[in-house]
């Protein structure tokens, strides 16, 4: 991070996430339990205030792309994503993140495509020469609420877990 620079919305998530697994490290187990019982519970609440909010801009927004504006915005989008609020579905993030990726495949004669998605896992067909990898990174980042990514990758079924997801 350059000085002076206030940190991205990236950087804090990953600074809160060291922040938590030293804490981890240094607690006793009672003590873990209440530190994630207090940090589910502060979630809960944000999550709840942050849904009564969108409702109410929502109703006061003439504007048919207010939703289109808050996805566009990194900060806001990934709260909205982390409590379940996205105002946009899975699916559409999902085929927007190809959509991005589609240039970069046909530079290397591959194509992908959005074969399924059930809620929780998402399968993709990957067709030519390319890393399922990227595709993975791609569909995680559009959409980390899955935990589970399969790609058939040219005849070959390649099932990526997402890191960090349950299980």
């Amino acid at each position: 991070m350059e000085p002076n620079r206030p940190p991205t919305a990236q950087e804090e998530s990953g600074r809160i996430q060291q922040l938590l697994d030293e804490i981890r490290e240094l607690a006793t187990a009672p003590a873990w339990d209440r530190v994630e019982e207090l940090v589910q519970r502060l979630m809960g609440l944000q999550a709840e205030g942050l849904s009564r909010l969108l409702s109410h801009a929502r109703a006061c927004a003439a504007d048919p792309g207010f939703d289109e504006r808050i996805a566009g915005d990194d900060l806001v989008s990934s709260l909205l994503l982390l409590h379940g609020l996205h105002p946009l579905p899975a699916r559409e993030r999902i085929l927007r993140a190809l959509e991005e990726l589609r240039p970069q495949l046909a530079a290397r004669g591959a194509r992908v495509e959005l074969v399924d998605l059930d809620g929780e896992a998402v399968r993709i067909r990957l067709v030519g020469s390319a890393h399922a990898d990227a595709v993975r990174r791609a569909v995680e980042d559009a959409a980390p609420e899955l935990i589970r990514v399969v790609v058939e990758d040219a005849g070959a079924l390649v099932s990526l877990r997402i890191p960090g997801a349950a299980a």
